[in-house]
């Protein structure tokens, strides 16, 4: 059996990891509640971007017509900080699942955050380009420097077509991998035939054409504010967890104690009747 100097210190220990995992799981709980609300608002501004898109999105050509090139690019947007081992989990089963399913002639990456850095390690794929950290928030600025460069490969026909990978949140408790394809536009986004009934100057080609970028944005956007919002619930989960684990190691490190203690006094009283 452990000393009592030795159960002293793991009780003393175990308090520490339990103010430590509670403070994190505040943290978390009001940094998910800010970017939930963010993530919502952007998921409406996307949806009502794409009703407007598809008055005229078969009517004019995109801004981003498919090029000749048989290479894509693979936007990673990763966690920033850690306790998200699960989360990493997925997007690594994810990618490789993704890659194994398609060929494609080359592929490029573009990783945000650093646990992407590790995520494409072991696929032997290195980033085109990385951010290792964006400004928080949801404005468009915001994902300007990654848009800078999708826009600009893209056009010069580096790559024809470009993916995002993110961690999509579901609910509280639900959280997925998944890959959509940013570039080329996908028609599924669009409602055929559907009329908002807006009239558009000077035309739809212009509409098109000027808005393309914005929507580009906004989908890159909404991928980073999904990535975060399941950051924040893993690693809320995470600490509440770790918390509960901490408590039932308290509880048998203090009930050991007890019983040492309890046999040192027990011993001492014989060992004096004697």
């Amino acid at each position: 059996m452990p000393s009592t100097r030795t159960l002293k210190n793991k009780i003393k220990f175990t308090k520490n990891v339990q103010k430590i995992t509670r403070a994190v799981e505040a943290i978390s709980a009001v940094k998910l509640r800010e970017e939930e609300k963010l993530l919502k608002a952007s998921k409406v501004y996307l949806a009502n971007l794409e009703d407007l898109f598809s008055e005229f999105a078969y009517q004019e050509p995109s801004y981003y017509l498919p090029n000749f090139s048989t290479a894509a690019c693979i936007l990673l947007v990763a966690p920033d900080k850690g306790f998200v081992g699960p989360l990493v989990l997925k997007l690594k089963k994810k990618l490789k699942v993704f890659l194994s399913e398609n060929s494609f002639s080359k592929v490029y990456t573009i990783t945000v955050h650093r646990a992407s850095l590790k995520i494409i390690k072991n696929g032997e794929l290195s980033p085109l380009f990385h951010f290792p950290l964006l400004e928080k928030g949801a404005d468009l600025t915001r994902v300007y420097p990654i848009f800078k460069v999708i826009n600009d490969y893209y056009l010069k026909a580096v790559f024809g077509k470009v993916f995002v990978l993110y961690a999509e949140y579901n609910n509280f408790f639900s959280q997925e991998a998944v890959v959509e394809r940013l570039l080329p536009f996908d028609s599924d986004h669009f409602k055929s035939g559907s009329s908002s009934g807006a009239v558009i100057e000077p035309s739809g080609e212009s509409f098109v054409r000027n808005s393309s970028e914005l929507y580009l944005k906004t989908r890159i956007l909404t991928a980073l504010l999904n990535s975060n919002v399941s950051e924040h619930a893993v690693r809320l989960v995470s600490m509440k967890k770790a918390h509960d684990n901490a408590k039932e190691v308290m509880k048998d490190a203090i009930m050991g104690y007890n019983k040492k203690r309890q046999f040192m006094i027990t011993s001492e009283i014989l060992s004096s009747r004697n």
